[in-house]
């Protein structure tokens, strides 16, 4: 059972995502590939986004519900806002 969720300042490294916090809109962007999964204050998986030299390691995630996002891959996790 899951209780919390913990931000790794440490990512920094792995992947960004701007601006935070955001109205709708944000950008994520890696030097390396990666698998990132949006999540929801539920633990709900909203979305997984692949970040690869197929796409630039960029994408655009767009249109999320105002609220707190958790955005995880295999070495930690990192929060982001939505605001309305």
């Amino acid at each position: 059972m899951c209780t919390s969720i913990s931000e790794n300042s440490n990512l920094g490294y792995l992947f960004s995502v701007y601006p935070n916090p955001t109205e709708k809109n944000f950008r994520l962007v890696s030097e390396t590939n990666t698998s990132i999964k949006i999540i929801n204050e539920l633990g709900q998986v909203i979305q997984i986004i692949q970040l690869n030299e197929n796409n630039n390691f960029t994408a655009d995630v767009f249109n999320l519900e105002a609220g707190v996002y958790f955005l995880t891959c295999e070495k930690g996790t990192k929060k982001i806002v939505v605001l309305k």
